[in-house]
């Protein structure tokens, strides 16, 4: 796995004019992006996860045949 210092990113997005915000929890993510789409600026949701954390089951669904779209 790759390790990467520390970086505020939302602090750099701000720093450049962009609307910036970190986000530690999965459950304030919601409000941030809602914060983000408001703001009327770029915008940079900086989201700190735990590098040890596994990612929840995805569901997947076929693709549809090509040419042909999904009803």
């Amino acid at each position: 796995l790759w390790h990467f210092r520390d970086t505020d990113f939302a602090q750099v997005a701000e720093s450049m004019g962009a609307f910036g915000l970190t986000v530690r929890k999965a459950q304030d993510f919601e409000g941030a992006l809602e914060k983000a789409l408001a703001s009327g600026r770029p915008a940079v949701i900086n989201v700190v996860t735990e590098m040890e954390a596994l990612a929840p089951a995805g569901v997947t669904q076929p693709a549809p045949p090509a040419g042909r779209a999904e009803e």
